[in-house]
């Protein structure tokens, strides 16, 4: 299962610059629904333990992204002016876990910089 949960994760592992409170095929894992029709709850996908490769774009900066369809948030990192900082991919690749219920810490493969995720279910965010 975890195999599959991974796989999963690696195949719909994106991350929205701009959302909505229409969900769009780039906000990334939703919580997957059982053969029986009844939703599982957010991040039930990426459980606590997990570790999966992931992507973090930073087009407009790295601030939000999307963990089994709930928006999580972590300290901006920007140029100031909401775009990524000088230098940086606008996709970061890396590994993303799970530590606990409300944290998730990304870590990239090929820059030294590593980004801590808290659940932000409610922030709105946008990115042109």
């Amino acid at each position: 299962m975890r195999v599959w949960a991974a796989a999963l994760i690696v195949v719909l592992s994106l991350s929205a610059c701009a959302s909505s409170d229409e969900p769009s095929e780039s906000d990334g894992p939703k919580a997957a629904v059982s053969s029986a029709g009844s939703s599982k709850g957010p991040m039930d996908d990426f459980p606590v333990g997990s570790s999966a490769p992931f992507a973090v774009y930073a087009h407009c900066g790295v601030e939000f992204t999307t963990i089994d369809g709930t928006t999580w948030r972590t300290a901006p990192r920007d140029d100031g002016q909401g775009n990524a900082p000088t230098g940086w991919p606008e996709r970061i690749p890396g590994t993303l876990t799970r530590p606990a219920d409300d944290r998730a810490v990304f870590t990239a493969s090929e820059m030294p910089v590593e980004f801590v995720f808290k659940p932000a279910p409610d922030a709105k965010f946008h990115c042109d």
